[in-house]
């Protein structure tokens, strides 16, 4: 009777609405409503691929500026391993470094996600009757971005790290720089 009444049926009395509507059966809908996921589940997915393939582009971004800028360090990093600290503390500095900053994008993105997820329902059409859509990330999603962020700043961070490793004190301490001549100048 609930079926009919919602789609419309004008034949049921109100008698047969009243007793129509004395039970009602309740059913999960973890997997969504079949007419929304018929309609909107092959768009969603290829918006996920695309969202994919856009982080592999920014990961695959950052990481070449990560290995320009330790590989722009190397002298101030064989400065260091000249004056005492061991290549696995050299290394461990670089992957702390990137994790800090990967820490904080995604952060910003938790932020920038939480505003704009208001922002689109506040686009949503209004059906006569008001809306209220409590959309608000849950604990899986914010668990799920936190793996994101430390697997991307491992990621991203492994090989500046294990080029940091490779530094070639002799080299890079000879090559270039100021030098005293005997006698004073």
């Amino acid at each position: 009777a609930l079926q009919q009444y919602l789609a419309g049926d004008k034949t049921l009395s109100d008698r047969a609405r009243v007793q129509g509507f004395k039970s009602l059966d309740l059913a999960p809908s973890s997997s969504g409503l079949p007419e929304f996921r018929d309609r909107y589940g092959k768009p969603v997915q290829a918006m996920l691929a695309i969202v994919a393939v856009l982080l592999v582009l920014g990961c695959a971004n950052l990481a070449s500026l990560f290995l320009a800028r330790t590989a722009t360090r190397q002298r101030d990093l064989s400065v260091c391993l000249a004056l005492g600290a061991s290549r696995t503390r050299l290394a461990r500095q670089v992957l702390s470094e990137t994790l800090f900053i990967s820490t904080a994008g995604g952060a910003l993105g938790v932020l920038a996600a939480a505003w704009a997820v208001d922002a689109l329902v506040g686009f949503l059409p209004e059906f006569g009757a008001s809306t209220d859509l409590q959309v608000r990330p849950d604990r899986n999603v914010l668990l799920f971005s936190l793996a994101a962020t430390m697997l991307t700043g491992l990621a991203i961070g492994l090989a500046p790290a294990l080029l940091a490793r490779r530094v070639d004190i002799r080299n890079m301490l000879s090559a270039g720089g100021r030098t005293v001549a005997p006698g004073g100048a």
